[in-house]
């Protein structure tokens, strides 16, 4: 990952504190070309800013990757995981990054009909 920051990067006593509720790694498989830092960076980066995974600025692992990691965790439930933990212990401060959890819900527009 390069030295850009972003809102959603975490600083290092909430990386501390992220790395208790986050799953250890597998020992099966080959080892993975990105640290889990910079996996959870890209997809708070995603989570924050609601945007597309294909979207996500180059300075991060490729999209595919990064859906790959995230959807596993999701549907076991640890993003919900982290986000209680971070709620119950976390109170926001200017520097620090939001979870801001939005359902992606379509909007149809308005239709004129006879």
């Amino acid at each position: 990952m390069s030295s850009q920051t972003y809102d959603s990067d975490l600083i290092d006593t909430e990386w501390e504190m992220l790395s208790g509720v986050w799953p250890p790694r597998s020992a099966r498989g080959a080892p993975s070309r990105w640290s889990t830092r910079e996996i959870v960076s890209a997809v708070l980066y995603v989570l924050r800013s609601v945007t597309a995974w294909r979207a996500l600025p180059h300075d991060f692992p490729p999209w595919q990757t990064m859906y790959d990691h995230f959807r596993p965790l999701k549907m076991v439930g640890v993003w919900e995981r982290i986000h209680r933990s971070w709620a119950a212990s976390h109170t926001r401060t200017p520097t620090a990054p939001a979870l801001r959890w939005r359902p992606r819900t379509r909007v149809r527009a308005a239709t004129s009909r006879p």
